[in-house]
């Protein structure tokens, strides 16, 4: 199991309160929340990294307790995904309006249409945009599919190695 599997499960099990700061599934998605917008990232530097409860940063904000906590589990379980680590590590290397569509989908969490909005595209081709972006996720190994590091812009880009005649099953 690799790292970001485990430190979900340990976040879906744990409470993310006080009692269990400083876990390393805590500084993982610090870690890998620099990506996300300025408001989110905030949030969960606040909870995982200072420590501070739900319900203090509800009041700060106005909002319920429940409504903060279930955002938090969201933006948790999306910054710990495949496909926003593979956004994050590949995206400089594709063409601006594929970049764009998969940032806005996988990376803010918003939807298709408010991707083809903000790149000022058809649905239909932010449609594609975020298809050929999931596409390019399966068509690479499990091994190569995210790279160690999710908030590091400069990795190489993904390609897509055809199998060996061995790998296939071929003699």
């Amino acid at each position: 199991m690799d790292d970001e599997l485990i430190a979900h499960e340990r976040f879906m099990t744990a409470s993310h309160d006080r009692r269990t700061r400083g876990t390393g599934s805590h500084a993982l998605i610090v870690k890998a929340a620099q990506a996300l917008p300025a408001r989110d990232r905030a949030l969960l530097e606040a909870v995982f990294q200072d420590g501070r409860s739900a319900a203090e940063l509800a009041r700060v904000r106005g909002v319920s307790p429940r409504h903060l906590s279930r955002t938090i589990r969201v933006l948790v379980k999306r910054v710990l995904s495949p496909e926003y680590r593979f956004v994050v590590a590949n995206r400089r290397h594709w063409p601006r309006s594929r970049a764009k569509v998969a940032t806005v989908c996988f990376v803010q969490g918003r939807g298709i249409r408010e991707a083809a909005r903000l790149a000022r595209l058809t649905f239909h081709s932010a449609r594609r945009h975020h298809d050929a972006v999931l596409a390019l996720l399966s068509a690479e190994p499990p091994s190569r599919a995210v790279t160690q590091d999710p908030t590091h812009d400069t990795a190489t880009p993904m390609s897509h190695t055809p199998p060996t005649p061995s790998q296939r099953g071929a003699a």
